[in-house]
């Protein structure tokens, strides 16, 4: 199928503003990453020290989490920018893979460290739900336009 100018134009405009949508959410994630991390410990250190983990395997998992979400969102965008069916098969493959991912990754550090599962796990939940809540709203606004 040979390209009109103007289908070259509408791709190369998706492209600038996918861009642009990548960076918007690379800021907002990052801002509200530390708000997290920040509530976290404060949080952790006067009201729940029981259930708090140690600094390193905690910004370990954050950086995980962070990571994951940020890959997941660029290859959803580029997905976007062809066929909506791509991205609904896009969309359904990289959920099913981060949640295995994730689950894989609960049950190594839970059997690799046992004195703190329940905290594992509480922190495993609200890193999902909180990356998870971050992405589809920035997946909606994106779709929106």
């Amino acid at each position: 199928m040979l390209y009109q100018p103007r289908q070259i134009s509408e791709t190369i405009k998706n492209g600038i503003v996918s861009n642009k949508s990548f960076t918007k959410f690379f800021l907002q994630i990052s801002f509200y990453s530390l708000l997290f991390c920040s509530f976290y410990f404060i949080a952790g250190k006067f009201f729940f020290p029981g259930f708090a983990l140690s600094v390193l395997p905690f910004i370990s998992v954050c950086l995980l989490f962070y990571f994951i979400t940020l890959l997941v969102h660029y290859i959803l965008l580029k997905a976007s920018e062809t066929q909506s069916t791509r991205f609904v098969r896009s969309f359904m493959i990289t959920s099913m893979l981060k949640l295995f991912t994730y689950i894989v990754l609960l049950l190594v550090l839970v059997l690799m460290n046992k004195q703190n599962v329940t905290g594992y796990i509480i922190i495993f939940l609200a890193l999902y739900l909180f990356y998870s809540v971050l992405e589809t709203i920035a997946l909606f606004r994106f779709l929106k336009k």
